[in-house]
C-alpha cells in the first residue's frame, strides 16, 4: 500500500513540478518515469533495510542463498530506476518493468505462504490477516 502512494505521490508532485515549467517533468510519460524511478529508489531500499529479513521469508524454500537473491533484486530495482532515467538504457529499463510487473502478481501468494510460515496460520486466517502484511511488506 504504501508503495502506491509513494508512486502516486511522486507522480503528482513531479507533474505539479513539471506544470511549474521544469522541461525535464513538463510531460505526463516524463513525470510517470520519474515516479516510478522514484518507486524503484524506495522498494530497493527495503531490500537493504530491516525490511530484508521479511522479503526472505517470501522466497521459496528451494532457492540457495536467499539473502544473496534479496541483495540482487535490490540492486536490480536500483539499476531499473536508473535505466529509467537515462535514455540509452529506457529499453532495457522497460524490460525489467515488464518483468517486475508479472511478479508483482505473484507476491500476494508469498506474502500468504510467508504468513502462514511465520505464524502457523491457516490459509483463511492469512487472507484475512493480509492487509497487515502487505502494509509491512511495503
Amino acid at each position: 500500500m504504501i508503495v502506491l502512494i509513494v508512486l502516486f505521490g511522486s507522480w503528482l508532485i513531479l507533474r505539479g513540478i513539471g506544470a511549474l515549467g521544469v522541461t525535464a517533468l513538463v510531460t505526463w510519460h516524463d513525470s510517470v518515469r520519474y515516479a516510478l524511478a522514484v518507486m524503484f529508489v524506495f522498494t530497493g531500499g527495503a531490500h537493504f533495510n530491516k525490511m530484508r529479513r521479511d522479503i526472505v521469508q517470501m522466497i521459496p524454500s528451494f532457492f540457495p542463498e536467499p539473502m544473496s537473491i534479496v541483495y540482487i533484486t535490490g540492486v536490480a530495482e536500483f539499476l531499473g530506476a536508473t535505466g529509467l532515467l537515462i535514455p540509452r538504457f529506457r529499453a532495457l529499463a522497460g524490460v525489467y518493468c515488464e518483468l517486475s510487473k508479472r511478479d508483482c502478481k505473484q507476491i500476494f501468494v508469498r506474502e500468504l505462504a510467508a504468513l502462514r510460515r511465520l505464524t502457523h496460520v491457516g490459509y483463511y486466517e492469512a487472507i484475512a490477516a493480509r492487509p497487515r502484511v502487505l502494509t509491512k511488506a511495503c
